[in-house]
C-alpha cells in the first residue's frame, strides 16, 4: 500500500533536485570561471596614477613619440631610425643612419671612451605586422596610456627596451662622466623578418663597427615589477635558443602540405630534453620567485624534469625551454615554379644542427624534399 506514495515522492525529489541543479549550475560555472581567471600578474596600486603624470616623464614621453611611429612592414623602419638620430643630436651624440632601400635602416652612435672595446646597447626599430587591427582595442600606434598599461605594436617588442637604452645613454652624456669603456647605442632592422638588412648586414657590411663590439645588452629576459618602486624578478638573459629557417622545395603543392601535417602532428613531448648549466641557473634564480608552491617545488629540482611526467606540469613556456622546437609556416607558390614551405628550427643554447635535425625533421618525414637552410650554421659552443 506504501508503494505508489513512495514512488511519487520519490519523483518529486528527483524534479526538485533537478531544478535546483539547474538553478545552481549557472552560479557554480561563474564561481568557476572567476576563480580560474585570476589574472597572472596584478598590478599594484603605484601604477595607478593620472595619465598626466605619466606623460610628463621624459621615458614616457620618447616612448609615446616612438610608439606613434609605423616601423611595421607597412610603414618606415627609415623614420624609425630618424627619430632616435633627432633624440640623439639634441643631446650632442652624432648617429650615422644607414638607409637600405625605401623602407630598411640601421642606426649607431658611438660614447667614446677609453677602452675602445664598447658594450653595445642594441634594439631593433622593426615591429610585427598589423594583421587584424579591427580587432584592437586601442589603435595599434595611438601609443594611448591606460593606466596601469600603454598599449601600441612593438611596446613589448621592442621599443620599451629601445627607449630605456636611449635613455641610459642620454643621462651619460648629460652628467658629463669620462667611460673607462666606450658605448654603442645600436638600432638595427628587419629582426621580425630574420635580420637579413639587419644585424646579419652589419657583422657582413662593417666589420669596423662590429669589430668593437665587446659585450652586447638586447632583448631577452622578463622584469616583473610589483609597483614603479618593488621588482619581484629582475630577468637577465644569459642565453637563447638558436633559430634557423629552413625551406622546403618541391615541385607538388601537396607533397609539402604533407609535410607540414606531418610537422603539425608530431609528439613534441616525446622529444629529447635538456638540462643545460644556462637553465639550471635561470630554474634556481626563478623557482623561488613563484608564487604557485608547486611550480617552486618542481623548479628546485630540475634533474627530475628530464625523465617522467612531470615536464607536463610545468607552463607551457618553462617546458619549451628543455626541448628542441620546429614551427612550419604556409605552403606557397613559387614565381619561378613548385612550391615552398617555410620551417622555423629552434635549438636548445648549445644543441648543434646535426644532433636535433633528425628529431625535429626525420628522414622519413622530408624524403624527396629538398631542404635549404638560411645560412650554414656556426658550430655550437662548448658545453
Amino acid at each position: 500500500m506504501w508503494q505508489k506514495p513512495l514512488i511519487h515522492r520519490h519523483k518529486t525529489l528527483a524534479r526538485l533536485a533537478l531544478y535546483l541543479g539547474a538553478a545552481l549550475l549557472p552560479l557554480l560555472v561563474w564561481r568557476l570561471i572567476h576563480v580560474l581567471a585570476v589574472p597572472i600578474y596584478v598590478p599594484g596600486a603605484g601604477w595607478y596614477r593620472p595619465v598626466e603624470e605619466f606623460e610628463a616623464m621624459e621615458p614616457v614621453r620618447l616612448f609615446q613619440e616612438y610608439l606613434r611611429i609605423d616601423t611595421s612592414p607597412d610603414g618606415s623602419e627609415i623614420a624609425g631610425a630618424e627619430y632616435l638620430a633627432q633624440q640623439l643630436a639634441a643631446a650632442g651624440i652624432e648617429a650615422h643612419v644607414e638607409r637600405l632601400g625605401d623602407h630598411h635602416a640601421n642606426l649607431w652612435a658611438i660614447v667614446e671612451g677609453e677602452d675602445p672595446k664598447a658594450l653595445v646597447l642594441h634594439n631593433h626599430i622593426d615591429v610585427d605586422p598589423i594583421e587584424h587591427p579591427e580587432r584592437w582595442e586601442h589603435p595599434p600606434f595611438g601609443a594611448e596610456i591606460v593606466p596601469p598599461w600603454i598599449y601600441g605594436r612593438g611596446a613589448f617588442d621592442m621599443k620599451s627596451v629601445a627607449i630605456a637604452q636611449l635613455m641610459a645613454v642620454l643621462e651619460l652624456k648629460r652628467s658629463g662622466i669620462a667611460l673607462r669603456r666606450s658605448l654603442i647605442f645600436l638600432a638595427t632592422g628587419d629582426e621580425e623578418r630574420g635580420s637579413r638588412m639587419g644585424t646579419r648586414w652589419l657583422l657582413r657590411q662593417h666589420p669596423e663597427l662590429t669589430a668593437r663590439f665587446g659585450a652586447v645588452l638586447t632583448e631577452g629576459g622578463v622584469v616583473e615589477a610589483l609597483d614603479p618602486a618593488t621588482v619581484k624578478y629582475w630577468g637577465t638573459e644569459i642565453g637563447q635558443k638558436r633559430f634557423i629557417d629552413v625551406t622546403a622545395c618541391h615541385p607538388r603543392r601537396d607533397r609539402l602540405e604533407a609535410l607540414r601535417e606531418d610537422v603539425l602532428a608530431a609528439d613534441k613531448a616525446s622529444f629529447k630534453r635538456y638540462l643545460t648549466p644556462e637553465l639550471k641557473a635561470y630554474f634556481r634564480e626563478y623557482g623561488p620567485t613563484r608564487d604557485l608552491p608547486e611550480l617552486r617545488r618542481l623548479l628546485r629540482r630540475p634533474e627530475r624534469l628530464l625523465e617522467g611526467p612531470e615536464l607536463t606540469e610545468l607552463p607551457y613556456y618553462l617546458q619549451l625551454t628543455l626541448r628542441n622546437d620546429v614551427a612550419p609556416r604556409r605552403v606557397s607558390e613559387d614565381a619561378g615554379g613548385g612550391y615552398s614551405l617555410p620551417i622555423l628550427l629552434a635549438l636548445v643554447p648549445g644543441i648543434g644542427l646535426d644532433e636535433a635535425l633528425p628529431e625535429l625533421l626525420p628522414a622519413w618525414m622530408t624524403h624527396g624534399v629538398d631542404l635549404a637552410f638560411d645560412e650554414p650554421p656556426p658550430p655550437p659552443p662548448p658545453r
